[in-house]
């Protein structure tokens, strides 16, 4: 989207206010969608569930592409956010459910490939339509796409990694080595920050640009794709569907407050000691995945619960 709404905001003349209704509406169809999309699931069929999303994703485009205005761009935007929530719940439940036990990461993850590839072709395509709409002063935010570009390449290429080793390595070292990367990268940012705000360096904003690529790289080689995997191998069959709905509803949730908050944070306390606090909240993740989530490679469902529930028996013969 941060490469198509310049567009959007010339063809529609929009106000600030205006562009951020395009973007946050999105969010809020998938917050919906998510929470929607796991009981329909379990209501009407896991392969109903996926046509009515691609259904829902189709109807989003084709609004969105012949918008004459943009209450029509806003209802296409909502649309495709109803879609993108409930692919959540609705395509990786079905995938993990059919896939076998020794190849299910990676078939689960694919899916998080297809979103990869995709961003990073609508960024390309993007540039493309661009370089031909925007006038001769506008170049410069063409010449800005290709660190967008770079940013769709560290994305793709994590995420390929998690797929080709997912099965062989597991979900837990993944998470704990992406995580790890990430509380780095945050804490690289912090000390960043903190030195840009005492002198200007330009050595310093090429750390940090690189920086951002490896924390997208290490966002994707783990939480990315690994979320929908471990998500779908933990819930209960009984709950499945619908506990998907509720996480990725959440994980929405999250990302529309952090979105809101970002800028604010920043203003409040500095960038740097906003990377900082970030910086602990990820060592957080760190210390709930080291304890907390077990590892499920290549275990059936059955074989899965089973962990759980040996963990309560013990949990019962220590009380």
């Amino acid at each position: 989207m941060v490469v198509a709404l310049p567009l959007i905001e010339q063809d529609f003349e929009l106000s600030t206010s205006s562009a951020e209704s395009v973007v946050s509406t999105l969010m809020l169809g998938a917050v919906i969608g998510s929470l929607v999309g796991g009981f329909v699931s379990d209501w009407i069929g896991r392969k109903p569930a996926n046509l009515i999303t691609a259904a829902l994703f189709l109807g989003g485009s084709l609004l969105m592409t012949f918008a004459g205005s943009l209450r029509t761009m806003l209802v296409g935007r909502f649309i495709a956010g109803l879609a993108v929530g409930s692919s959540g719940p609705c395509v990786s439940t079905y995938v993990a459910e059919i896939a076998p036990p020794k190849t299910r990461g990676a078939l689960v993850t694919i899916n998080e490939v297809m979103v990869c590839f995709g961003c990073l072709l609508s960024v390309v395509v993007s540039a493309g339509l661009q370089d031909s709409a925007l006038h001769d002063g506008d170049h410069l935010l063409v010449s800005h796409l290709s660190k967008e570009v770079w940013v769709g390449v560290a994305k793709l290429a994590g995420v390929c990694l998690a797929v080709a080793i997912v099965d062989r390595v597991g979900r837990r070292p993944l998470l704990l080595i992406g995580t790890s990367l990430m509380l780095s990268c945050h804490f690289i940012f912090a000390l960043c920050f903190w030195t840009l705000d005492m002198t200007h360096s330009e050595t310093v904003q090429a750390i940090g640009e690189l920086n951002l690529y490896a924390f997208i790289f290490a966002w994707n080689l783990s939480w990315a794709p690994l979320m929908w995997v471990t998500c779908s191998e933990l819930l209960p069959d009984e709950f499945r569907s619908i506990g998907m709905g509720i996480t990725f509803g959440t994980f929405w949730l999250g990302s529309a407050l952090v979105n809101q908050t970002l800028l604010s944070v920043f203003h409040t306390i500095g960038t740097g000691n906003a990377f900082l606090f970030y910086t602990t909240l990820t060592a957080g993740s760190l210390g709930f995945v080291y304890f907390k989530v077990p590892e499920t490679m290549g275990l059936t469902f059955e074989q899965i619960g089973l962990l759980f529930s040996e963990r309560v028996a013990h949990t019962h013969n220590v009380v």
